[in-house]
Parts: structure tokens; C-alpha cells; sequence
């Protein structure tokens, strides 16, 4: 989802969102950035990571509900909610944005007693695919392994 950049003498932070193609607000905002600063060789930025086909925002529109939004992209609310941080009981905003899986994404939610090779045979897919797609996994129950669907999957 994110990479990190160093900076590097003469750096700006324009002319780093120029070249790497990143709108300069988000840039500021991922990196609480407040202003025109003066940035230090040596030191990181946060640098959004376009590769990323994982998720998509969707922006809450009045009278939504989690109910209704994840019903119309085709996945269970329950990982609605927590790919978001979001309980049950919570409210949800027009104008918020959530993260919706995108249409070849599929997420499973593991549950006590999950193993690499039980999730891998369970889901069809293979533990090279499983670890590619997942940064960290510590099979802890409620964490959401993310795959990608086989064409055969509707």
C-alpha cells in the first residue's frame, strides 16, 4: 500500500511528487505535512504505492449503509467492517471514504486454529500467492488474508 522514499539533497517535496507522479496534498497529508517545509536529506517520506490493486475508495454517499454498500460490491459486511476499523454499531458519513476490495480481490477472515496450509487448501490458492499478497500474517483470529479470485470463482 505504501512505499518509503529517502530523501535526497535537493529534494522538494514538489519535485518529488512530480517525479514520482503523486498529487502533492495526498503527499502532505500521508506524511502529516503542514506547509512548504524544508525536508532533510537522509529522512523518509511515505509514498503511496500505485501498484496497489488491492482495495479502492468509495466515497459514502447520503443514506448508505454498510449493509447496502457491501451488498452492492459483492462482499460479506462483516469484512466491510473490518478491512475499515469500523463495529456494527457504528455510523458512517456521506462524503467518508471506505475501502471496498476490488472485483479480482477476494478476503478471508481467519478464525482460530488457521494455518498457512489449511487457509491454502481451503481457498484453492497457493502459500507463494497467499505470502506475495500478504505483508504480514500472524493467523491470529479476525485477520484478513488477502487473495486474488480464480476465474472460475464467481
Amino acid at each position: 500500500m505504501f512505499k518509503i522514499y529517502r530523501i535526497m539533497p535537493g529534494d522538494s517535496i514538489e519535485s518529488i511528487a512530480r517525479n514520482l507522479g503523486i498529487n502533492i496534498d495526498e503527499l502532505k497529508r500521508i506524511n502529516g505535512i503542514v506547509g512548504n517545509p524544508l525536508l532533510i536529506p537522509g529522512t523518509n517520506l511515505i509514498i503511496p504505492d500505485r501498484e496497489e490493486t488491492t482495495y479502492t475508495n468509495y466515497k459514502v454517499k447520503k443514506g448508505d449503509t454498510i449493509y447496502d454498500i457491501a451488498r452492492k460490491n459483492n462482499i460479506d459486511y462483516r469484512i466491510l467492517l473490518l478491512i475499515n476499523g469500523l463495529e456494527e454499531n457504528d455510523y458512517i458519513y456521506a462524503d467518508e471514504e471506505l475501502l471496498i476490495p476490488n472485483k479480482d480481490i477476494s478476503l478471508y477472515i481467519t478464525k482460530e486454529g488457521d494455518s498457512l496450509n489449511s487457509i491454502s487448501k481451503n481457498l484453492s490458492v497457493s502459500l507463494d500467492d497467499i505470502i506475495k499478497m500478504n505483508d504480514i500474517l500472524f493467523l491470529s483470529p479476525d485477520q484478513v488474508v488477502i487473495y486474488k479470485r480464480n476465474n472460475f470463482e464467481d
